[in-house]
């Protein structure tokens, strides 16, 4: 991902974290490994300390490492009816 991509996933992440369900999100990332996976989704479904917000900071953490993660996050927040987040971070709708 590349800086400004980078800026423009963390002016949301505040809200990203609060909204998102990671566990839907991550059916539609296909740049994230399977180690990534498991760590989103055993943090957020930890019998004692599971978060959706910690499972999205760690899946924004996964996104940022990959080439192709802005793209298929705006995708998949598109997809999974999170159009508000998308056109924040695509307001041209670029990707598509």
């Amino acid at each position: 991902m590349d800086v400004k991509d980078k800026d423009a996933f963390l002016k949301i992440l505040p809200e990203f974290c609060q909204t998102v369900d990671p566990m839907t999100l991550i059916i539609d990332l296909p740049c994230l490994s399977q180690t990534d996976r498991e760590q989103i989704m055993n943090s957020q479904t930890g019998a004692l300390h599971g978060s959706t917000s910690l499972a999205a900071q760690l899946l924004h953490s996964a996104l940022i490492r990959r080439q192709q993660g802005f793209r298929e996050i705006v995708l998949a927040l598109r997809k999974n009816g999170r159009d508000d987040l998308a056109d924040k971070m695509d307001p041209g709708h670029n990707i598509n």
